[in-house]
């Protein structure tokens, strides 16, 4: 992270027909925030448990948690045509919402609790000029984020209704609307009066 990380001071807010704001994070509690890609993320976590001597299992098929309410919970999973086990002291589901944790969960002790919205986000990886720090804009047309990864790479993110959109028509669409609503940040709140 010391090496390919991307420290800023802050996070900057834009929209249109206002001046910049910029929320000096460094200032206020004395550090700056680092910009490190989920993938450099894992690739560190990989190599963390590779140093500790532990294993990583990749392309695990059909795996079904068992016995979770148990002081013995265990899974199951099939790899190279064999069925292998894992006995566990607990089970951490850290899967997401689709995953096999959450539909292995007895009702009898699930709590749901959610909140639905209006809209989703899509996102996109843009070989843009990044910006020196973390930015949300306002624009009429809607609000978008975008955050530095790497060298001339950005994450666009664009705040969409729901809808069913097909790639890559909709990749292009959101870097061009994502441009639209960045262009607050990059040409100047005055540009939008």
């Amino acid at each position: 992270m010391d090496r390919e990380g991307h420290p800023h001071n802050g996070s900057a807010i834009a929209w249109e027909g206002r001046p910049r704001f910029f929320i000096d994070t460094k200032k206020f509690t004395g550090k700056a925030m680092m910009a490190y890609g989920q993938t450099a993320i894992t690739e560190d976590l990989y190599a963390a448990r590779d140093a500790a001597g532990g294993q990583i299992i990749d392309e695990a098929g059909n795996i079904q948690l068992h016995e979770l309410t148990s002081g013995h919970p265990y899974l199951t999973y099939e790899k190279e045509g064999s069925v292998r086990r894992i006995d566990c002291d607990y089970v951490a589901g850290c899967d997401g919402y689709h995953g096999v944790s959450r539909s292995s969960i007895p009702t009898s002790v699930l709590r749901t609790y959610e909140k639905s919205y209006p809209f989703g986000w899509l996102g996109i990886m843009s070989e843009t000029p990044p910006f020196p720090d973390l930015c949300y804009c306002y624009h009429h047309r809607g609000f978008a984020l975008a955050s530095r990864c790497r060298y001339r790479l950005i994450r666009l993110l664009c705040r969409k209704a729901h809808c069913r959109c097909r790639l890559p028509a909709a990749a292009n669409q959101t870097e061009r609307e994502g441009e639209v609503r960045i262009a607050v940040w990059r040409l100047g709140a005055e540009h939008f009066l």
